[in-house]
């Protein structure tokens, strides 16, 4: 499975995603981050910075809505089949004082520290990547030489970094996330919103 997703995650996951790619790390993230307001201080661009992240991130992806994503990306039966042997009819007990619960079933989440999950996690918040990136009510900031590239945001895992030109832009981006949530079974929430540039 790992061996199938570095593979296929290179070609599949936008390059604003640095976690789980062979190739891309964190670092890249951060480089876009300072440069990005590093630009923006330099000319004087007045816009806002948006952080996201997603509550208990690893527990709270629904395991329907991760299928119907691997299923999306043309991953193929065979490799969804053993996500499925992964994650369906799994049940869990916890153990408070010595005493032991009954078990209960687990119906979202991907499992830490199990080699795929990250990769698993990576693909479902693609989906809240691909809308942040193509929907074109939410403005970022306009590179040089090219004003109809944007720099939008960035991506390590569940932390997401936006730059947004105007209010409308923050608008579309919480409605987006508030429907990804209701699709995903997400919790994301703002972390930081401030403004940059002018004043």
């Amino acid at each position: 499975m790992v061996t199938k997703l570095k593979g296929t995650m290179g070609e599949i996951v936008h390059p604003d995603q640095t976690c789980g790619v062979p190739g891309r790390r964190v670092a890249d993230s951060l480089a876009l981050i300072r440069d990005t307001i590093q630009y923006i201080t330099d000319r004087n661009i007045r816009t806002a910075q948006v952080c996201l992240d997603q509550e208990k991130a690893f527990d709270h992806v629904s395991h329907e809505f991760m299928e119907r994503v691997l299923q999306g990306f043309g991953l193929g039966e065979r490799f969804c089949h053993y996500v499925r042997i992964m994650y369906t009819d799994i049940f869990s007990s916890v153990m408070v004082n010595g005493w032991k619960t009954d078990p209960f079933p687990i119906r979202s989440g991907v499992r830490q520290g199990c080699l795929p999950s990250p990769s698993l996690f990576v693909l479902a918040i693609e989906l809240l990547a691909e809308y942040i990136s193509k929907n074109p009510s939410i403005r970022g900031i306009p590179t040089p030489g090219d004003a109809k590239k944007e720099v939008k945001c960035t991506l390590y895992m569940d932390d997401v970094t936006l730059f947004c030109m105007d209010g409308k832009s923050v608008q579309s981006l919480l409605e987006g996330c508030k429907d990804f949530g209701k699709a995903s079974g997400s919790k994301l929430r703002v972390k930081a919103l401030r403004p940059l540039g002018p004043m």
